[in-house]
């Protein structure tokens, strides 16, 4: 959720791991002991599905909350406190947090179940907090350039270094938000004559309480007197100073401007100022080709519709009166040409592509693996003319800007520009905001540059200043992520060594500490399968949002039902019939417990309500009369469970029960696992039978 991106960890529990109680979590960057015995764990009961809104922990930290030995033992409670789970999060001094959800439970089983779990908490490789937005004002006039002896104030947005990331843990510990989840930012601003001496320089420290949270920004503002006229340059630059980064990169935005000895006169000016910067991939990488049906041209509409093929989802292009629009594929717009006899250029990848359809015909658009970088960026502007008269009697009159734009990478190589004229404003004070896009497909260090003069003839022979303003950012390469799949036995807790992962058209073996790692995943959904010989094959998946994850498996063995372990995962498209056969432990010489019937719908309308009816039937057919036994049905996905007992059942008696269970309001459709145990500390029977839930539209 909070640290920097790629940083976080995210628990992704599976349903076969809700019989595990006892966790220890062991911590580790590289043997350093005066990390790992400085981590402190802090938790909470989630309330909500994202887990914006919290309660206190129901579990406990036996061991107390601060490591030692480098670990920390959670106990959770044998029943989830709510169906939400819980937060967990993680911290030390130095290091990026740690944060994820827990779902941990031994379905209200008492005994202790136990596992070890790993955690590496990591420094963030490089922080870098963007300054932008800088604006030079006459604080007196604001629409007119400085004067001598006139203050000027000096305003700059500091983004955080930190960003927050979609885990599903929403909520910021307050304890913990300005030590770990806030970045410590030193703001600089440098002013500069025309010779490039340095004429004022002041600091601002933002830490500590101060500190700038994860995703917001801070203005931070300065006020500079000139005593001379000429031009300066301000450049305000943002260092992070905090210990969570391994290193600090720089970032820097500069406004020219001119200092006049007098309000102007017969005389053009500009001001430009809030110079702002938002980077985006510009287009969609595909591991694999997507090929789209045309369905549709409607040139009276200037519109195309297209059809996937694999999905049979529609794509809409709308065109313009040149036709010329843009093709939205997963929230992507890219720009769509349509020439004569139906030809179609697709841009938005590195190299355009053009494609002819012919109608009723298929087109392959994308087998890019790489995406252009789109640099949005806007700023305001105002250009005006002052006739030759004394100030207080001129005739000012709002005139056209010339803005000239233009994008720079690493190399100083210029890779995009604009060129154009821009409408007079409204009025002499009111600036006009502009957007403009630029494109890159080079990462690293960029430079964008602005630059903005009247553009008249009012202004022919006249005195004309020009403004202009920079702005450094940062682009990074189409980022990918990895999921490490840490495999345990269910029955022991133990690390599972040579279970096979495959996940993305990818394959990984986990290792002697029972992990595996799956890496070069843009984000998306994915589905998984874990198999090995001697354990229940588990499948599932995992949702790569902005961050690397972990997914931690617990594998029932083959050989054996465990008690307090749930069955693995159904499949996504289960057969009708039932799936499970009846999982039995072996029995005692004198204690026998028969299944005569287990009778329920096999699907469930639920139009017709939110109850199920599970009607057990069984026999004692052993030579001992069986004390305390308890029925219980559980649908572990849904935390849906509902008890029958204690009762006796004497040698040869027959006995029947019906459980009323109760599906939440917002269930969904689909298929469940319903777990059924029978039994008692002698004797216990545990079943596993599929139940399909529909919506009565449905049929």
């Amino acid at each position: 959720m909070k640290q920097l991106l790629l940083l976080t960890l995210l628990i992704v529990a599976t349903s076969a791991v809700h019989a595990l109680v006892d966790v220890t979590y062991d911590f580790n960057s590289n043997n350093n002991d005066a990390f790992t015995n400085n981590v402190r764990a802090v938790a909470y009961n989630c309330l909500d599905s994202s887990c914006n809104t919290v309660d206190s922990f129901s579990g406990s930290f036996p061991d107390g909350a601060q490591s030692a030995s480098g670990r920390i033992r959670v106990r959770y409670p044998s029943a989830l406190s709510t169906p939400f789970g819980y937060a967990v999060y993680f911290v030390a001094s130095g290091f990026a947090p740690s944060e994820g959800r827990a779902t941990w439970n031994s379905l209200g089983d008492d005994r202790i179940f136990t596992a070890g779990f790993n955690v590496n908490l990591n420094k963030i490789p490089e922080c870098r907090s963007l300054v932008h937005n800088v604006t030079v004002l006459n604080v007196q006039t604001p629409f007119v350039p400085v004067v001598i002896e006139t203050k000027a104030s000096l305003d700059a947005l500091t983004e955080s270094a930190f960003a927050l990331t979609q885990n599903e843990v929403g909520f910021v510990p307050p304890e913990l938000r300005a030590e770990f989840y806030s970045t410590d930012v030193r703001v600089t601003l440098l002013v500069r004559d025309s010779s490039g001496s340095v004429v004022d320089r002041q600091a601002v420290d933002f830490k500590g309480q101060d500190a700038i949270f994860a995703g917001e920004n801070k203005q931070v503002r300065f006020e500079f007197t000139p005593k001379t006229e000429g031009t300066f340059t301000a450049t305000v630059t943002t260092e992070v100073i905090d210990n969570q980064c391994s290193s600090q990169q720089p970032q820097s935005s500069s406004k020219q401007f001119v200092v006049k000895d007098d309000l102007p006169r017969n005389e053009c000016f500009t001001l430009l100022n809030g110079l702002k910067v938002d980077v985006k991939d510009n287009g969609e990488s595909f591991s694999q080709e997507r090929t789209f049906m045309l369905e549709s041209l409607d040139r009276s509409a200037r519109s195309l519709t297209f059809v996937e093929q694999d999905t049979a989802s529609r794509v809409q292009v709308a065109l313009d009166a040149n036709f010329v629009g843009n093709l939205v594929v997963a929230g992507t717009a890219h720009k769509v040409t349509l020439e004569s006899n139906d030809f179609v250029v697709v841009e938005g990848t590195r190299s355009a592509q053009e494609v002819r359809i012919p109608a009723g015909g298929s087109v392959t658009l994308f087998g890019a693996t790489e995406v252009s970088k789109r640099v949005d960026f806007t700023f305001n502007k105002i250009s005006t003319h002052v006739s030759d008269n004394p100030f207080s009697q001129a005739v000012v009159t709002p005139v056209p800007t010339k803005i000239e734009a233009w994008l720079q990478d690493g190399n100083g190589q210029v890779v995009g520009s604009h060129n154009l004229t821009i409408t007079a404003n409204s009025d002499t004070v009111t600036a006009l905001p502009l957007f403009l896009t630029l494109f890159t497909k080079s990462p690293g260090v960029h430079q964008l540059t602005v630059t903005g003069r009247a553009d008249s003839a009012l202004c022919n022979g006249l005195n004309n200043t020009q403004e202009r303003l920079t702005t450094e950012f940062f682009v990074r390469d189409p980022e990918t992520f990895a999921v490490t799949f840490q495999i345990l036995d269910a029955s022991t807790g133990r690390q599972v060594e040579s279970a096979d992962i495959s996940a993305a058209g990818k394959t990984a073996k986990s290792n002697s500490q029972g992990t595996a790692v799956v890496a070069g995943l843009r984000p998306g959904s994915y589905g998984f399968s874990i198999t090995h010989p001697a354990f229940v094959a588990q499948s599932g998946s995992v949702n790569v949002v902005d961050h690397d994850a972990t997914v931690l498996i617990a594998l029932q063995p083959l050989s054996q039902g465990t008690p307090g372990v749930p069955p693995p995962v159904p499949p996504q498209q289960p057969d009708l019939a039932k799936v499970a056969e009846d999982d039995e432990e072996e029995d005692s010489v004198t204690f026998r417990l028969k299944i005569e019937s287990i009778r329920f719908p096999e699907q469930a309308n639920l139009d017709d309500g939110n109850v199920i009816p599970i009607h057990i039937a069984v026999q004692n057919d052993g030579d001992r009369k069986l004390e305390d036994v308890k029925f219980s049905a559980t649908i572990l996905e849904l935390g849906a469970r509902k008890r029958a007992g204690p009762f006796d059942i004497s040698v040869g008696e027959h006995e029947s029960r019906t459980l009323a269970m109760e599906l939440p309001e917002d269930v969904e459709s689909g298929w469940y696992m319903v777990r059924l145990e029978l039994g008692n500390d002698e004797v216990r029977r545990v079943v596993h039978r599929q139940i399909h839930v529909i919506l009565g539209s449905e049929y």
